[in-house]
This record gives C-alpha cells, sequence and structure tokens, in this order.
C-alpha cells in the first residue's frame, strides 16, 4: 500500500475514525461501470463523511502526509534590547509561512477534482511542508495562527461555504448564477489525469446548485439564462488550449489547458435567442455526468466573416456580405479565439450576435458580444463554436436575423 495511504490509515485510527474512503481503493479502477456508479455518489460520500485528510504536500500517493517543518519555520529565541542600557527581551521569531501562497502551488491543489471534495467536505485537514492547516465551513486555521486562506494556484483565497446550502438561499438567482461562474473559472485552471472527468469532476458541485437554478442541466450551464453562459471567454494564455471533441463547442467545458471565465456585468441586454438545446448523456453517467456531443439552436443576427491579422498583429475583421466589407481600425473590437488551432482560412466563418454589455462605471465602455462559428466540414447547416468577438455598438453593420445550429 503507498505510504499515504498508510500514513491517512495511522491518522484515522488515532483519531477513532472506523471507516476510510479512499478513490482509488474503493472504486474498481479498471471498471467503467463501477466508476460511473461509485463516482455519482461522490457529493454524499464527501458531504457526509467527519474528515477529509489532503495529502496537500504530496505529488504523489508514495510521498506521505508527514513532513518535519524546515528549520527556517521553526521558532528561535533571540534576546533584543529596546535601547541601550535598558532591560535584554527575549523574543521568538521565525520565517513566515507560504499557506499555499509560494511560487509553485501546493501539488493537491492544482486537480480538479480536490475543488469540489474541498468545498464538499464538512471538515478537511491539510498536511502541508511547514505545518497543518484547518478548514470547515466556519474558519480556516493553522499552527502559526497567521492564516487568512489556504491559496488556490490562482492565488485567489478560497471561499469553503462556497456550496453551503445556508449561503445559497440567501443570495438572488443573479447572485448565484455569480458563484457558479466563480466555480467554473477556478476549476477551468485545474489539471485532470483524464479528459474524459472533465464534466464529473464538477457534477457534485453542480447536484448543490441545481436545487437553486431547478432548470436543465446543459454540460456545465444552466438552460435558465443559458444565453448569458454561452458568452463564456478563454482568459489566460492561448499556449497549450485544446478542445474536447466529444463536449459541445458552445460548452466551456470542452476547453482544456486554459482558463475560462463567463464575465457577466449587471447590465447586460439580450440580443438572441434560445431556441433548443440538448445534450447526449453517456449511458449510466447521469444527467451531472460525462455527456457525448450536444445541439444548440440560437436565433439572432447573423454576419459572414473573415478573420486576419495585420504585420503588426492587429486583428483585422471583414465582413463578406458589404460594400465597406472591413471594419474601420478605429472601431474597438477584441477577439478572442478559444484555442491555439482555430483555423480562420477560407469561407464558412460566421459571427452571431448575443448580448449588449452596458458599462458600469465611468471606465467601462459598452460592447457587443458575437460569437464566432465555422461550418463544420460536410455540412450545410451546422457550425461549431471557435471564438467570441467584442466590438463596440454598431461596429457591425451588415447581418440579417436567423436560426443557427450549433454542435
Amino acid at each position: 500500500m503507498p505510504q499515504t495511504f498508510r500514513e491517512a490509515a495511522q491518522v484515522a485510527f488515532s483519531l477513532g475514525i472506523p471507516y476510510l474512503w479512499i478513490d482509488s481503493l474503493c472504486i474498481i479502477q479498471d471498471s467503467k461501470d463501477d466508476w460511473q456508479k461509485e463516482s455519482a455518489k461522490m457529493a454524499s460520500i464527501y458531504a457526509n463523511s467527519v474528515l477529509t485528510i489532503a495529502a496537500s504536500l504530496a505529488a504523489a500517493d508514495d510521498k506521505g502526509l508527514f513532513s518535519k517543518s524546515p528549520k527556517s519555520h521553526r521558532s528561535q529565541i533571540i534576546e533584543t534590547k529596546a535601547k541601550l542600557g535598558s532591560q535584554v527581551c527575549m523574543m521568538q521569531v521565525r520565517k513566515t509561512l507560504t499557506h499555499g501562497h509560494g511560487p509553485s502551488p501546493l501539488p493537491l491543489m492544482r486537480r480538479a477534482w480536490v475543488l469540489q471534495e474541498r468545498l464538499l467536505s464538512p471538515r478537511v485537514i491539510h498536511f502541508l511542508p511547514e505545518e497543518l492547516v484547518w478548514e470547515c465551513m466556519e474558519s480556516t486555521s493553522c499552527e502559526c495562527g497567521c492564516i487568512r486562506s489556504l491559496w488556490s494556484p490562482g492565488h485567489e483565497p478560497f471561499l469553503k461555504d462556497l456550496l453551503h446550502e445556508m449561503v445559497l438561499s440567501q443570495l438572488s438567482p443573479a447572485e448565484v448564477r455569480a458563484q457558479w461562474h466563480r466555480l467554473i473559472r477556478e476549476y477551468s485552471r485545474l489539471e485532470l489525469t483524464f479528459h474524459t472527468d472533465r464534466l464529473p469532476a464538477v457534477s457534485g458541485a453542480a447536484r448543490k446548485f441545481s436545487s437553486f437554478f431547478q432548470c436543465q442541466y446543459l454540460a456545465g450551464m444552466w438552460r435558465t439564462g443559458l444565453l448569458r453562459d454561452l458568452i463564456w471567454e478563454r482568459k489566460s494564455a492561448i499556449t497549450g488550449s485544446k478542445r474536447l471533441t466529444y463536449l459541445p463547442t458552445w460548452s466551456w467545458a470542452s476547453i482544456i489547458g486554459a482558463q475560462v471565465v463567463v464575465d457577466e456585468a449587471m447590465a447586460t441586454d439580450d440580443l438572441a435567442v434560445v431556441l433548443d438545446a440538448e445534450c447526449s448523456l453517456v449511458m449510466g453517467a447521469g444527467e451531472f455526468g460525462e455527456v457525448n456531443g450536444g445541439n444548440l439552436t440560437l436565433s439572432g443576427v447573423l454576419t459572414h466573416i473573415s478573420i486576419s491579422y495585420s504585420v503588426q498583429g492587429e486583428v483585422v475583421i471583414s465582413l463578406m456580405n458589404s460594400e465597406e466589407p472591413q471594419i474601420p481600425r478605429e472601431t474597438y473590437l477584441k477577439y478572442v479565439p478559444d484555442t491555439e488551432d482555430v483555423q480562420h482560412s477560407g469561407p464558412g466563418l460566421v459571427a452571431v450576435q448575443a448580448v449588449l454589455r452596458r458599462g458600469v462605471y465611468d471606465s467601462e465602455r459598452d460592447e457587443e458580444i458575437w460569437i464566432v462559428l465555422r461550418l463544420v466540414e460536410g455540412s450545410a447547416q451546422r457550425y461549431q463554436r471557435v471564438g467570441l468577438l467584442k466590438i463596440e455598438p454598431g461596429g457591425v453593420k451588415e447581418g440579417e436575423i436567423s436560426s443557427v445550429h450549433i454542435l
């Protein structure tokens, strides 16, 4: 048995806890059926646990839980005087602890599965290189007494009560949606060993949110307010970003290797209508688990475009059915491709007007957000999402209302 598992058993025994759940031991690893059956129970397993033991310092299961704090982080006594001739004072000093906010994130905190496990567990004890850290719904505490939050890989404070029913029940529908978007922003940056876990690894959190959204769950998005969810955007560097071909391209979950955000302003006007949306669930996975494709029908202003880059690297958007094809250079626009392997050359590129986002503060500008699509090869009517276009209102002067089918 790996060292981490043995030491976790020691911790459970010393606390008088008779049962220990370890995913890789309690789920048959080469059985797809058993994995789907047991992974669907993850939310209840962690939510009903007495304590979750987190080997936050370990990069693998053979690295163990226990460590000895570096000498520089241990308290040392020094003698000092406030001024010449005064009484000698004794002081204890030590180097500041990182609490996961060092140059390298804690290995466990990079893992996507761990996010919902931390959120669902009522109590978590983290084994760090320098000390132990305690997390529960009321507080986060450490041995040195100075911790505010056990930081995430993005150096954002961790909200332990993000999934708590009492917290969510006191929020407005818009605030609940903002909490879901915050969860996705954090989750999308984390790593998975198997890309097929993209949706299952957040399914427990989705199940918690479902009682507040009270609508259909669609590959990481919600049917009520779906148009606002569709304007997700890749926020991190494009290098290394890829698309998972078996997931709907209109879902943020189809992008890996990049952080995704849904930046919904307080004042957003819908400019399109979602006519239909559905996902093909993998047999046995359940409504919050794996999907294999999906369809979305969107009605809005559609225009045929081409995208190129100038010598200076500036984006050049051209309208294909216009007397003045090139959008003027002075027009504000920003194009964000979903992945680094997006192909812009050739016919079949269109943009669909989605929302108008109004700037609330003087420093913010109004902007229209268009979803950029490419015609699926060999198809006359079906498209895939490839990016997002932001442009000043009225920047695109050509287009016609049309229904578009997105895979």
